[in-house]
Parts: C-alpha cells; structure tokens; sequence
C-alpha cells in the first residue's frame, strides 16, 4: 500500500489554546531582497488591462527557414520595446492575436516565430537575434527603432521562453513564460513572472 496522507491535529476538545498558528507572512521585500519591485497601483492595471492608445499594423517577416507574424505600434514614441512571443503545440501566431496586438497597442514590436517546435528556444533565440541585428543596421527599416528584447510564450512557447532566454542571456531583458511546458528554468539574470494555474 501507499503512504499514509498526511493527519491533522483535531481541534482541542477542552477549549485549550490548540496549535498555535502559523507566523504571519514577512512583508514581500523582506523575502526577494534586492529584487523586489513595489506593486503597480490597481488603476494602472486596469489600464494595461485594455487596448493601448496606438495603431498597429502586421506583417510577416522571413528569418532563416521560418516565418514570423510582426505586430508593431506606427505612432509610438521609438525606440519600441521587442516581445519575442511563442504559440502553444498545435497552434499559430495568430491563435494569439488579440494578446499580440494588445501588446503592440501598448507600444511593442512583437516577433511570433511560426515554428513547429519551440521547445528548445532556438526560433525565438534566433529572432530576438535577427532583431537586434536590424536595429543596429543602418541599412533596416528598424535601424535604431528597437530598445530592450523580452520574451514570453504559452505552453509550447513558454518552455522556448525559458530556452530561448538561455540560449542569448545578454540579450533578454525579461521573461514571461505562461503555462511553461518546460523541465529547464530560465538561467538569466532578468526579470521573470512565470504564470500557471
């Protein structure tokens, strides 16, 4: 047979103090240290929760033997922060759009390789590349039009966010795996809000 599960103490049958309970959580930045940030006021999330006030437009965009969806702000202030965005297993670039586009509302470039595999973050590894080559080319249309590189993806494309960002560590900024089909864990020193549930 199996192990036991674990048992809990009944309550105190006489009215004596029972178990004490647990020691109250310490404060946020007394756990992360250095690293913890002040959370954004509810307002300014509401903001970010809705569209953003600039025009999109898309495009696809060839780097080496795949295809990328280009989803980019034409009225924002540049330089533009550069998402690098993974799809799930079975899916396209497009199953996200309104993320992708919410994202470029608000002012992104975002890059979704249109991979078969993402897992090993070599796709989104060579596109955040890609991208910074075309900004530092003075011959690009994106020639000093890019500013930091993040990278975030779903499932499939959230084990390639964590891949991927090991694979050009001096290049990502910050990670956002969602529901991460990963066994490796970033190695960057960055920023990362790794969602599941």
């Amino acid at each position: 047979p199996g192990a036991s599960p674990p048992t809990i103490p009944p309550p105190p049958q006489d009215g004596g103090p029972g178990p004490s309970p647990p020691p109250p959580p310490k404060p946020c930045n007394e756990r992360l240290g250095e690293r913890a940030v002040a959370l954004p006021d509810p307002a300014e999330l509401e903001r970010f929760g809705r569209r953003g006030p600039h025009r999109i437009a898309t495009k696809s965009l060839r780097i080496g033997a795949f295809t990328n969806r280009l989803t980019y702000p034409t009225d924002a202030p540049k330089p533009w922060p550069v998402v690098i965005f993974g799809h799930g297993l079975g899916a396209l670039p497009g199953n996200y759009g309104t993320t992708i586009d919410h994202l470029a509302s608000h002012g992104f470039v975002v890059v979704a390789p249109n991979s078969a595999s993402l897992f090993d973050g070599r796709d989104m590894a060579q596109a955040a590349l890609f991208m910074q080559q075309q900004n530092e080319d003075p011959e690009s249309e994106w020639y000093r039009a890019l500013g930091k590189v993040g990278m975030s993806g779903h499932s499939m494309g959230g084990g390639g966010t964590c891949r991927g960002a090991n694979r050009v560590p001096d290049l990502v900024s910050a990670l956002v795996p969602i529901h991460a089909a990963a066994q490796q864990p970033p190695e960057v020193d960055a920023p990362v809000l790794a969602l599941a549930g």
